[in-house]
């Protein structure tokens, strides 16, 4: 009998087994001669030099913009594609599964924020926040704080999941004296479509009106091997059970008025401590769809994720006909889950120099 037969789900691959430790990987350098030319055409040659496709929720933004041209030799893919974001008057959006998707920058926000590269990442720095609370009978000027914030678009061929560690190797200001943050206010939110943000409250004891030397490094995590789960019968509620090596998977399919989705645990019953963490920190950032018998996909409306006990995770994913689409999907074929089994890690440091805000 086969484990289709069996547990009625589809583990597309040669093996099952799960691998802690490979290498991430990484978009090639490019070389770009465009000259007045479209957007389209433009983004299409840079897509062709490194394997990635551009996209957009807007039907009409390939056919927009005015004439573009660029040229670049041999540089960094995520610093040609910035420069082209600067060049044709668009932002990135999200990234991830090979795909960038674009947006029009009416307002010149990607264009005007300072930025670094490193290989797998562009991060960029947003004006700092400054702000005051009163609290009465205290000094008010205890209270002032200053939040710089940044953000990290991943190369789309990362599956970033997570990350280990992360700290401040240089912090100071204009005039090069140490500056202090609240560490209680020094975090790292997630990626989420490709993009990630970190914050860092500086000392409010402190007179501080520019950062002479910031530098950050840390420690995401990505997923470089997937095991392809294909759900069917949709329609239908149901429980589904799926075991390979130290995995347990189980899916409760359902339906929530007029949407459809699942419901799933995942357990780790290894030894790996490193292993079980990264497997069960990836699951609510891994790639599932549904779609038709003829492939056009639902739209994800929502999901959750969160431990269950020890080596053990809970979740739940939901998809429902697009609204304002005016072709909709037939019946729900399949739910395609891209399952992560092998991880692996992608320092990365970053720094900005003379940031300056008076």
């Amino acid at each position: 009998m086969s484990l289709r037969a069996i547990c009625g789900l589809m583990l597309l691959g040669a093996t099952c087994g799960v691998v802690a430790a490979e290498e991430a990987p990484t978009s090639p350098p490019v070389t770009l001669h465009i000259h007045n030319e479209t957007r389209k055409s433009a983004f299409e040659k840079l897509g062709k030099a490194a394997h990635v496709e551009f996209v957009s929720g807007n039907p009409r933004f390939f056919r927009e913009g005015d004439a573009v041209s660029f040229d670049c030799d041999k540089v960094p893919f995520l610093k040609a594609f910035s420069e082209l974001c600067a060049e044709a008057g668009v932002g990135p959006q999200s990234s991830g599964d090979g795909k960038l998707e674009l947006q029009t920058d009416r307002n010149g926000k990607w264009i005007k924020n300072l930025r670094t590269y490193t290989n797998d990442y562009i991060v960029t720095a947003y004006i700092p926040e400054a702000s005051k609370s009163i609290t009465f009978g205290r000094d008010t000027n205890s209270n002032n704080s200053t939040q710089l914030k940044f953000t990290m678009l991943c190369d789309p061929h990362l599956h970033p999941i997570s990350y280990e560690q992360m700290h401040v190797d240089a912090l100071t200001d204009t005039a090069g004296h140490p500056i202090k943050i609240i560490p209680q206010r020094f975090s790292f939110d997630g990626f989420t479509r490709g993009i990630a943000q970190i914050d860092l409250v500086l000392d409010p004891t402190q007179k501080i009106d520019g950062i002479g030397d910031l530098k950050i490094s840390l420690n995401p995590i990505v997923a470089t091997k997937f095991r392809t789960i294909e759900i069917k019968n949709i329609a239908t509620p149901h429980h589904e059970d799926l075991n390979f090596n130290d995995i347990k998977v189980g899916i409760d399919v359902r339906n929530y008025s007029g949407q459809f989705g699942a419901e799933y645990t995942v357990e780790y019953t290894g030894n790996d401590a490193l292993l079980a963490k990264r497997l069960l920190g990836s699951i609510g950032g891994a790639s599932v769809t549904l779609a038709d018998a003829h492939g056009m996909q639902y739209m994800y409306s929502g999901g959750s994720y969160g431990p269950d006990g020890h080596n053990r995770s809970k979740g739940g994913f939901k998809f429902r006909v697009h609204p304002m689409n005016p072709i909709k999907p037939g019946p729900p074929d399949k739910i395609v889950w891209q399952f992560p089994i092998a991880f692996a890690a992608s320092p990365v440091t970053f720094e900005f120099k003379d940031l300056s805000w008076k």
